[in-house]
């Protein structure tokens, strides 16, 4: 039988190569402007039945100290979403779910959400407004806010 050290070193090995080609594997993604051929394809080959798909979606996590020198947690999330079918419009519709007590709140900072669309023959952008944004009280610990996506319609 092997002895415990050498299973050790043998386990921290296997991790750190698993480790190492996980680093090199990764992608790094950036979402591309869009174009109008991206809008006009209305048809997602591989899944016929489809009623969205999501193109893209990352979430970053991280931690920052804040002025008053308290721990944050800061999420980032990105998304692309293309509507195929009436069924998909609710792909639209993002509810964020969050905490608060009597000393802290979580908070949402820096939405940014556009809709593409076509109007007359060119790409049309819709910007998240205000009036599209909700706030909704789940319980007294939770609220949700709800960002409704602005002139969101199949093809968007």
């Amino acid at each position: 039988m092997y002895n415990k050290t050498y299973l050790i070193k043998r386990i921290t090995v296997v991790f750190l190569v698993f480790n190492f080609s996980t680093l090199l594997y990764a992608q790094d993604y950036k979402l591309d402007k869009v174009t109008l051929e991206d809008v006009e394809n209305n048809i997602y080959s591989k899944d016929t039945s489809a009623y969205a798909i999501i193109l893209y979606k990352t979430r970053q996590t991280y931690f920052e100290t804040n002025k008053q020198g308290e721990c944050e947690v800061i999420t980032k999330i990105s998304k692309r979403v293309k509507i195929l079918k009436k069924e998909g419009l609710k792909y639209g519709i993002e509810k964020i779910r969050l905490n608060k007590t009597r000393e802290k709140r979580e908070s949402i900072k820096g939405i940014k959400v556009f809709v593409y669309n076509i109007k007359r023959g060119k790409l049309q952008s819709n910007k998240l407004k205000k009036e599209n944004i909700l706030e909704d009280e789940i319980s007294e610990n939770i609220s949700e806010t709800i960002l409704i996506s602005p002139g969101i319609k199949v093809g968007s």
